[in-house]
């Protein structure tokens, strides 16, 4: 079982498949809002899939001065997932300053992922058993998630097949991200949800929500981040 991980030198936060991961990493680092839609310009603009090969390097060697903004260009879409993606023990064994989880109804994630066909091992199965909750400090409620992103939510989903290859300068956890990249045809009545209904609902009532103003600023003082930032102060620490 899978989580989206992020971690900063004044936080963590953990987001399970459908449940606002895009959306925390973008309000954190302006991956797809900013360096995604680059990415995109610059194929549009040099015309990237009808060039030859070598006038497609000549391109792509422009790039190489940011390694990810060249994977980028280079495979059309690379979702931050590669990056930050991990397992749910890592996640429980991850000594964080503060530790804060993004928590959706599991009945609600688990139609968001299969209605769509993602795997659920990242996208809806039953897992917060697995989850140490003595070890989160706060959640965030994914309903009130956009209180947190100033009104920012990323909805929808796209990605392509296409496994990109290794980026030397960062930690791609690219045996995981072939699961989470993969479809799979699949209903929430093909799992056991009464458990896990139960656990989210005593953890909605009896943990602490993140207070917006601690998040603020927790967010305002990252000096460190394991998702490459185009914010100026922040730098890439896997």
């Amino acid at each position: 079982m899978l989580i989206d991980h992020i971690k900063t030198d004044r936080f963590s936060i953990g987001c399970l498949g459908r449940s606002g991961s895009r959306t925390i990493a973008d309000f954190l680092s302006g991956y797809y809002s900013t360096l995604v839609p680059f990415a995109v310009r610059t194929r549009f603009l040099y015309d990237l899939n009808n060039l030859s090969e070598n006038e497609r390097d000549i391109v792509l060697k422009s790039m190489e001065v940011n390694k990810f903004l060249f994977q980028l260009v280079k495979d059309g879409f690379f979702p931050h997932h590669r990056i930050t993606q991990t397992s749910i023990e890592d996640f429980n064994n991850y000594d964080a300053p503060t530790k804060i989880l993004v928590l959706r109804h599991p009945l609600e994630r688990a139609k968001s992922g299969s209605d769509i066909k993602l795997e659920p091992t990242f996208h809806g199965m039953p897992c917060l058993s697995s989850i140490d909750f003595e070890g989160v400090d706060y959640i965030i409620d994914f309903n009130e998630l956009s209180e947190y992103t100033n009104l920012l939510h990323l909805g929808s989903y796209a990605y392509d097949n296409q496994t990109a290859e290794e980026i030397d300068s960062y930690d791609i956890n690219s045996d995981l991200f072939d699961i989470e990249a993969s479809t799979k045809d699949w209903r929430p009545s093909d799992y056991d949800y009464e458990e896990e209904v139960k656990i989210y609902d005593d953890v909605l009532e009896t943990k602490e929500r993140l207070p917006i103003g601690l998040w603020k600023d927790l967010t305002r003082n990252i000096n460190e981040m394991n998702l490459p930032s185009m914010f100026t102060g922040i730098r890439y620490r896997k």
